[in-house]
């Protein structure tokens, strides 16, 4: 469940190896879940993102301007799907009313639960309308971070009315693909090329890390920031948690693509989804001496999860869920 606060959690990760995945996986990370139905034909629907205001009201959105949403925790759904919007990469809404989409045609605003959206215009680093808006956070009520296609980084510091661009590199103008705060001046954007730029100033100066490398595995699709040195990433090879000692990465068993990151909030659970993979903070292997505290989650037979998602967003400390292609919508359940 995503506020527009910030999510800040503190204290360390301990982050390490870890040579009994197999053992880890069976014992510790098995979860309950349920896969959701959508009306009629959504299920032709790739859905590219999931946002959760409270543990009954959500939004799920994606391909086409497709978009349903939910007052009972997903038993049903309403469609409020509008193809004007483009494809939807990302709902964060701050009540069950209000809310904002960044589309494939720009960044949207809602103040009727989805039910009609007004454009709000965003600049890519010449300047120019920014066209799609990947990601966005707002780390207060007033102050917000939107990012997309052609190097746009866009901030606002009065609640989403106007937004100026704070990209100060007209030479790096690849797609970001997410934005994570964890103040109002201090957070970085990830994206295409392995981009990581860091500000601390509010985006007036940037720190600027990429790399070209293979076209095959040069996004970065998520981020989760803690602070300068600590923080989890998505990326098509697999999720990846670092502090200022140490990091971890899954195996080649288990190195398959990550496209999104979710947490409860500050101290909560955090969760990473990708393809037929879900992998889950776990406190009780985390104490478990040197060993990292990530593990990969199990369906509740034992068998691996044989599902694809894009997106994740947590109702609660104890449910998430999660959408992928084809309309696909689970809830997961922490037992």
């Amino acid at each position: 469940m995503k506020k527009y606060y910030c999510l800040l959690f503190s204290g360390a990760l301990a982050f390490a190896g870890c040579t009994e995945d197999k053992y880890v996986l069976d014992v510790y990370s098995t979860m309950r879940y349920d896969v959701l139905a959508l009306p009629t034909a959504a299920d032709t629907l790739s859905l590219n993102t999931v946002d959760f205001v409270s543990a009954r009201e959500g939004f799920v959105g994606g391909a086409n301007g497709s978009l349903f949403v939910t007052s009972d925790a997903g038993q049903t759904w309403t469609r409020r799907s509008q193809p004007t919007l483009g494809t939807i990469n990302k709902l964060l809404f701050t009540s069950a009313t209000t809310g904002w989409a960044g589309t494939s045609n720009g960044l949207y605003r809602t103040t009727n639960g989805g039910q009609s959206w007004t454009g709000v215009m965003t600049y890519d680093s010449y300047g120019s309308a920014s066209g799609s808006i990947t990601d966005l956070q707002f780390v207060t009520s007033q102050v917000g971070y939107a990012v997309g296609a052609g190097g746009s980084i866009n901030k606002t510091t009065n609640g989403g009315t106007t937004w100026a661009s704070v990209h100060r590199r007209i030479d790096k103008r690849y797609t970001f693909q997410a934005v994570s705060f964890t103040s109002v001046d201090s957070g970085t954007v990830v994206g295409d090329e392995r981009s990581r730029w860091l500000t601390d100033d509010g985006g007036k100066t940037w720190d600027i890390f990429d790399y070209r490398g293979n076209p095959q595995d040069n996004t970065t699709h998520d981020i989760i920031r803690y602070n300068l040195n600590t923080y989890l990433l998505a990326t098509p090879r697999g999720f990846e948690a670092h502090d200022a000692i140490r990091s971890y990465k899954p195996d080649n068993e288990y190195g398959g693509p990550v496209y999104g990151l979710a947490t409860a909030g500050r101290g909560g659970p955090v969760v990473g989804v990708g393809r037929r993979m879900v992998i889950r903070r776990h406190e009780a292997f985390s104490q478990a001496g040197e060993r990292t505290p990530w593990v990969y989650v199990h369906a509740p037979d034992g068998a691996t999860i044989n599902a694809t998602f894009y997106a994740a967003d947590f109702a609660d400390a104890s449910t998430f869920y999660a959408v992928g292609p084809r309309g696909l919508v689970y809830r997961f359940h922490y037992q």
